[in-house]
């Protein structure tokens, strides 16, 4: 494990604007977000979008039951290859091998082979406040549509960063990430109408983080 904070923290500097965090995310708050997965009755089709150095994976792969089937995807190229090499140390990754699969690059360009009938749980880490609200929109569009009837989305927001940091940043950096804030606010809208919500405060996070459950219909 000290060896994933290490890799992390070599990343950092120059790929910041993917990574969105100074630290791996805890166990604490991992067990928030795969709790779909631990509560499910059912075999799953499991996304996980942008796991890093792979805190929230390795819980996904202890979960995976034999019917189930788990697609990974990461933009760099350097975090992937390093999941991949420390996986092949749990016994859920060498009972389940064949139906973990890899993709590297954005969520976007997730190939037709690993859609299937789409999933039932997305997990995704993606710094959504790096992001310019026209990319945050176009996410969660994605992600609504390559949802399975009844499925979620979960994903994790610091508790607090976006509206300390606004002082911080150029006038028009605030506006983008007032504006990012409210597409996640009308998602976060649209799930109460619609389907449902769970939040969940993880404390023993560095920084504390909120993990969000959505089930959009």
């Amino acid at each position: 494990m000290a060896g994933d904070y290490l890799s992390f923290i070599k990343e950092l500097p120059r790929s910041f604007s993917e990574i969105g965090a100074m630290l791996p995310s805890s166990r604490f708050l991992g067990r928030h977000m795969v709790r779909p997965i631990r509560q499910a009755s059912h075999p799953l089709r499991i996304l996980e979008v942008g796991p890093g150095t792979g805190p929230f994976t390795r819980q996904i792969i202890e979960l995976l039951r034999p019917n189930d089937e788990f697609v990974i995807c990461e933009v760099n190229p350097r975090f992937l290859e390093r999941l991949k090499s420390s996986l092949r140390s749990l016994s859920g990754y060498e009972r389940n091998s064949e139906r973990i699969h890899f993709f590297q690059g954005p969520v976007q360009e997730l190939p037709q082979e690993f859609l299937g009938g789409g999933f039932d749980v997305i997990v995704s880490s993606l710094p959504l406040a790096n992001f310019s609200p026209a990319d945050v929109e176009a996410i969660f569009s994605l992600f609504e549509g390559l949802l399975a009837e009844g499925g979620c989305i979960t994903f994790f927001e610091y508790v607090g960063v976006r509206k300390i940091g606004i002082p911080f940043r150029s006038p028009s950096g605030s506006q983008r990430v007032r504006q990012v804030d409210q597409v996640v606010k009308k998602w976060c809208a649209q799930a109460q109408v619609s389907g449902s919500i769970r939040r969940n405060v993880s404390f023993l996070n560095l920084p504390p983080a909120i993990s969000i459950e959505l089930q959009l219909h």
